[in-house]
């Protein structure tokens, strides 16, 4: 059962901006060192830095809450190793309050092009089959 969803969009120049203005400071406050890692291996590492800041933003939404309730490091996105496909894990506050929710699982998907990034999160509770 959907016990939230969440949509977010970045745009990537305003990603870039604030990674050249505040460097460290901005990824030691928004991102994992993993997720800085995988991004910064890409080719395009801000379109990649752009969807996971709306992964984490869709993410807060699909929870009922928004920044800085729950600080964005306590959203990981991470990306499986088999299927290239990102999902969540959540620590500290966010995943307390996902057990609050009862929320099991939170689905994403990515999407970004030149100009912008885009998640989308659904929160979802264990069904009791």
């Amino acid at each position: 059962m959907v016990c939230g969803i969440g949509v977010d969009i970045v745009e990537i120049l305003r990603m870039k901006k604030s990674v050249l203005r505040f460097g460290r400071r901005f990824f030691e406050r928004v991102f994992t060192d993993s997720e800085v890692k995988y991004c910064q291996s890409k080719k395009r590492s801000y379109e990649h830095l752009s969807a996971r800041f709306a992964a984490k933003e869709a993410v807060l939404k699909s929870l009922g809450v928004g920044w800085p309730m729950i600080p964005l490091k306590n959203i990981e996105v991470i990306t499986d190793p088999l299927t290239g496909a990102p999902e969540i894990r959540l620590y500290g506050k966010a995943k307390y309050l996902a057990a609050s929710l009862q929320a099991h699982t939170i689905y994403i998907s990515l999407s970004h092009s030149e100009h912008f990034a885009t998640a989308f999160a659904v929160a979802v509770k264990k069904t009791g089959y």
